[in-house]
């Protein structure tokens, strides 16, 4: 019986799956306009920015906690091994470091985007 319910809702999910890629070929809106490679690598740099200073505060703060939690979202793997104290240069560098890297990767996911449009 049980088996039988898993077996309809995966059915389900498979039709739901394939309507949604159907309805998106067919054509919903699409973006005629090309992406601004400035406002994309600063909005991706302000995003990284954030959830590097909040990751930072959260190790600082409560270490072991942010451990199990990194744990649990990477399904079980240990990240203890790595864990290590934090300072407040080290959150800052760490910081700067992805806000640059994500300059870049904004900037060149726009470039390559508006070239294959």
């Amino acid at each position: 019986m049980l088996k039988q319910q898993i077996k309809k809702d995966k059915y389900k999910i498979y039709l739901l799956i394939l309507f949604i890629i159907k309805k998106g070929l067919k054509g919903g809106k699409r973006m005629t306009e090309k992406l601004s490679a400035k406002r994309v690598s600063l909005s991706l740099a302000a995003v990284t920015g954030i959830i590097s200073i909040v990751c930072g505060l959260l190790i600082a703060i409560a270490p072991q906690a942010t451990v199990k939690l990194f744990g649990a979202i990477f399904h079980g793997l240990d990240v203890s091994q790595i864990e290590r104290t934090v300072t407040f240069t080290g959150i800052v560098l760490g910081t700067l470091e992805t806000i640059v890297l994500a300059l870049i990767f904004g900037w060149l996911f726009a470039v390559i985007y508006n070239k294959i449009r």
